[in-house]
């Protein structure tokens, strides 16, 4: 599910073979996932850990991802009012 989401830049899919951990600071910095990628993945494992009788229909799934992608899509600062939590 991880790696179909966020998967791992090339250099470090073979270093996990091996016991090198020498990376630079660029190789590091490639380690960085869009945050679309991340909500992707985060509603992913919700839809795969709950099972579906649990959302009660497909609209609650459809409003609490919704509302999760934005979450993740915010910027440091920004604030999400409880309103809109609580659609």
């Amino acid at each position: 599910l991880l790696e179909r989401h966020c998967p791992l830049p090339r250099p470090f899919k073979d270093s996990a073979r091996s016991d090198s951990c020498e990376h630079t600071l660029s190789d590091l910095i490639a380690l960085d996932s869009p945050s679309n990628r991340v909500a992707n993945f985060i509603v992913d494992a919700l839809r795969t850990v709950f099972p579906h009788d649990f959302w009660g229909s497909d609209s609650n799934l459809s409003v609490f991802s919704d509302v999760m992608r934005k979450f993740v899509l915010m910027r440091r600062y920004e604030r999400m009012p409880e309103k809109e939590i609580t659609k």
